[in-house]
């Protein structure tokens, strides 16, 4: 029944809704998933500035509209801006959002958010962050290898991490 009555109200309107502070986070994330599923996805100026989104919600469900909607190599450096995400969850779901999405990911502004992801606090965002490793290009693997390395303070569970992660780039491992 809401299918009809989406198609109804159009783009626009959901595009409002998701940016509207008007509308509470529920809201705004069901609108973000109405976008993606009846319309294609979202615009690139509404998946920018939901990037910036206060709420973190919303910022993790438009990780997942890239996941659903995008190719790894298409928006790069706005994926890693989730990834690098302040909150656990956000970057968590952005990892998810590009786990076996074709494309290979070959961008230093990438290994720079995954060496944060990969010395997270939380094993969630470091077996999400370990995920992603082997659709690194080679150097961007080799870029986010020496900031594990040389970011001491990320501590050993960044290079356990990075070292499930580089499994995962070796035939017979995955």
């Amino acid at each position: 029944i809401w299918e009809p009555l989406s198609k109804a109200a159009g783009r626009d309107a959901f595009e409002r809704a998701a940016r509207g502070q008007d509308h509470d986070v529920a809201q705004r994330v069901r609108a973000i998933e109405i976008l993606v599923e009846r319309f294609g996805g979202l615009t690139t100026g509404t998946l920018t500035a939901l990037t910036k989104d206060a709420a973190p919600e919303v910022r993790a469900r438009t990780a997942w509209s890239v996941g659903r909607t995008k190719t790894a190599t298409e928006i790069p450096k706005l994926i890693s801006t989730l990834v690098a995400d302040t909150d656990p969850f956000v970057g968590r779901v952005a990892c998810e959002a590009l786990v076996g999405k074709p494309g290979e990911i070959n961008d230093a502004t990438m290994a720079t958010a995954l060496a944060k992801r990969l010395g997270s606090t939380t094993r969630f965002d470091r077996i999400a962050a370990a995920r992603l490793i082997p659709q690194l290009s080679k150097e961007t693997f080799r870029t986010l290898a020496v900031k594990a390395v040389k970011a001491a303070k990320l501590g050993w569970s960044a290079g356990v991490s990075n070292a499930f992660g580089f499994l995962g780039r070796e035939p017979g491992f995955n």
